[in-house]
């Protein structure tokens, strides 16, 4: 996850708005969308599918989508907005619509039929989108080169002779109950895009090797790090909001059930100060027992979703940055999104005991998964004062795995199948 969210698991059509995002964002109806021409060649555009909207949280294929704008033109899709819920998200337009969010860079947000968690209606919604993108691609005159699909969503053809790229951010069948989907639909779907795609993305060796098992040749591409944003730590000044003595153990990430709130309370009775930051995010059933009695600590501030280009500013305040994911399928399928952007920040890192973390420099990252150990790194860690020699070889870690190095690497695989 980026610093606001790994809200991965929903389907599609199922998303809930992020707070800190930006809805009610009046954009350009389809039918003005040649005026964007003027300062684009939309030549070789990238369709990019995404799992959530735009302004709604830093996703995976949303770092990617914009790292890849700065080489080729990008059409990020956002999941259909019908009518209610355009209404309950206070959206201003609700009819299918283009607006430019970068020189490169345009979003559809496409609108859809009410009801498509249901299957007939589903299809019938994943059939308007497909229109969708392809009427815009024709009103910006736009040869798309090929289509990234963050999810099940079967979008992958929805643009004849381009590049069917299936971008996996997340093992979705783990996933599923997780999300009150059911398995064998999510398993049936995940079998239907690894049958069409051309290029298949892994963001776990966990997942790629199931993939692989799956008679596909997945590529590992692992979450990377935005160190243009976080190169900023040093200069901007720390977060207003935050009154809590230091040294400060962080956490930047939705709160939700994958989070083991064990290690989190562990860190507290320790007399850390933590600080957490990111929108608390309850799944279908499951409820995070211990949040409210941790948050009512004196020692502990829930600072909430805050936007994005706010995020150094947090970082500037802390000692070490944390990782705390409980011991699931789903998550040793992950890669955090927030592990790298610790070490972007020159963070020190400490995490559960995730496979993911056997692609980072052990030097770089603290590792247990016991929550009383967990918390003695943490003491032990935030009581360590960095060297600049450390803070740069985390940084410089960071650097080399980068989202414009992902980009770098998928546009190398698309050319290869163009």
């Amino acid at each position: 996850m980026s610093g606001l969210g790994e809200n991965r698991l929903q389907p599609w059509h199922e998303r809930q708005a992020v707070p800190g995002g930006r809805p009610g964002v009046v954009g350009i109806r389809s039918t003005d969308v040649p005026q964007l021409k003027s300062s684009t060649d939309w030549d070789s555009c990238i369709v990019v599918v995404g799992g959530t909207r735009w302004g709604h949280t830093r996703s995976s294929e949303r770092f990617l989508a914009g790292e890849l704008a700065r080489h080729r033109p990008v059409l990020w899709v956002d999941p259909p907005l019908s009518v209610a819920r355009a209404r309950l998200d206070g959206e201003a337009q609700v009819r299918s619509r283009v607006l430019q969010v970068g020189p490169q860079m345009a979003r559809l947000t496409p609108s859809t039929v009410p009801g498509v968690t249901r299957l007939l209606l589903g299809r019938v919604a994943t059939h308007q989108v497909g229109r969708a993108i392809r009427r815009s691609l024709r009103q910006l005159g736009a040869s798309a080169q090929a289509v990234i699909v963050a999810g099940t969503i079967d979008l992958l053809d929805s643009v004849p002779g381009a590049v069917r790229v299936l971008y996996g951010t997340d093992d979705w069948v783990a996933g599923a109950t997780l999300m009150g989907r059911q398995v064998g639909a999510v398993r049936r779907a995940e079998a239907r895009q690894l049958r069409k795609a051309d290029v298949v993305l892994a963001v776990s060796d966990r997942l790629q090797a199931r993939w692989r098992g799956m008679g596909t040749d997945p590529v590992l591409l692992p979450n990377g790090a935005d160190v243009r944003t976080m190169a900023t730590v040093d200069s901007v000044a720390p977060a207003p909001d935050v009154d809590l003595r230091p040294p400060i153990a962080g956490l930047v990430g939705q709160i939700s059930a994958r989070i083991d709130l064990r290690m989190l309370s562990a860190v507290a009775a320790r007399g850390v100060s933590l600080l957490l930051v990111g929108p608390i995010l309850d799944s279908p059933g499951v409820r995070l027992e211990g949040l409210e009695r941790l948050t009512s600590l004196d020692n502990v501030t829930l600072a909430g979703a805050r936007p994005f280009e706010s995020l150094p500013s947090y970082y500037r305040t802390m000692s070490v940055g944390l990782t705390p994911y409980r011991d699931t399928d789903f998550n040793n399928a992950s890669f955090p999104l927030k592990t790298m952007e610790y070490l972007a920040a020159g963070l020190p890192v400490v995490s559960s005991d995730l496979r993911a973390n056997s692609a980072l420099d052990p030097h770089l990252i603290h590792s247990s998964a016991d929550p009383e150990e967990f918390a003695d790194l943490v003491v032990r860690v935030v009581n360590q004062a960095p060297t600049r020699r450390q803070v740069e070889a985390r940084r410089a870690f960071a650097a080399r795995h980068s989202w414009q190095v992902r980009a770098e690497q998928v546009l190398a695989l698309i050319d290869q199948r163009a």
